[in-house]
């Protein structure tokens, strides 16, 4: 196609966009406004830039974010007397406002929408975490195959894909299953929380190749267990240490 041809029909799509916007506008899905994000249709331009970076200084161990200045390898009260598996997890985002909103309206309502932004918030925002980091294999935290049919997709999944296709690593979906259906984590403490998780997973990490660094993807971490509990089967496998990034640090 000529570039004077090209012209033209990006003219008319302009123009039945513009039309088509008139009797079903794109609306932000968080505040309403029919004014659209210029890479998200269904995000405005505000709420796309209200989302919170995590930035340092943060826990050295989890990434839990901090309040002021504090000093070199500080941890947090999260880390204090826990025994976490990973060798460190780092997070994009903080778990509020448009993000907890995209993250449960993908989980529990299926809103698929909300994947490209998800995506790019997580991309955009791990990206400095690997900067020289060494890691051989993209791993998802899985859900139990009952409540994956349920839902119709595992969220941790979509983000370990979007990483591995974007940084040319191995996307490895079936390396970590889970064998035990368990309660919802939202409502437990941290112990509730490391014995629903006991021997919920299974680790067979692959036999042809020397698989030594792993990176464990999921949406939220909150007290680290589930990234533990994973990173401790991983270690029992085979895996020599467990990088840990997740979407959102709630």
């Amino acid at each position: 196609m000529r570039g004077a041809d090209q012209a033209i029909v990006g003219r008319l799509r302009r123009l039945l966009r513009s039309a088509a916007d008139l009797v079903w506008p794109r609306q932000c899905q968080i505040c309403g406004e029919t004014r659209f994000c210029e890479r998200f249709a269904f995000l405005c331009d505000g709420c796309f830039a209200s989302v919170s970076p995590i930035v340092p200084p943060w826990c050295e161990r989890c990434g839990l974010p901090f309040s002021g200045l504090v000093g070199e390898n500080a941890s947090c009260p999260n880390c204090h007397d826990a025994v976490l598996e990973f060798e460190r997890a780092r997070a994009a985002v903080r778990f509020r406002g448009v993000v907890r909103r995209a993250i449960h309206g993908l989980k529990y309502r299926n809103e698929l929408f909300w994947i490209p932004a998800l995506e790019a918030w997580f991309l955009e925002g791990v990206a400095h975490h690997l900067e020289g980091e060494r890691v051989e294999i993209v791993v998802p935290v899985p859900l139990h195959p009952v409540r994956e049919r349920q839902r119709g997709l595992n969220q941790a999944a979509l983000l370990a894909r979007a990483l591995a296709r974007a940084r040319g690593l191995p996307f490895a979906p079936h390396v970590l299953e889970r064998v035990r259906p368990t309660e919802t984590q939202t409502c437990l403490d941290r112990e509730e929380r490391q014995r629903n998780l006991r021997a919920a997973f299974r680790a067979r990490l692959p036999k042809t190749a020397a698989v030594r660094r792993v990176l464990l993807v999921d949406d939220v971490l909150t007290t680290g267990s589930t990234l533990s509990e994973c990173a401790a089967t991983l270690r029992a496998a085979g895996a020599e240490a467990v990088l840990a990034l997740t979407l959102a640090r709630g």
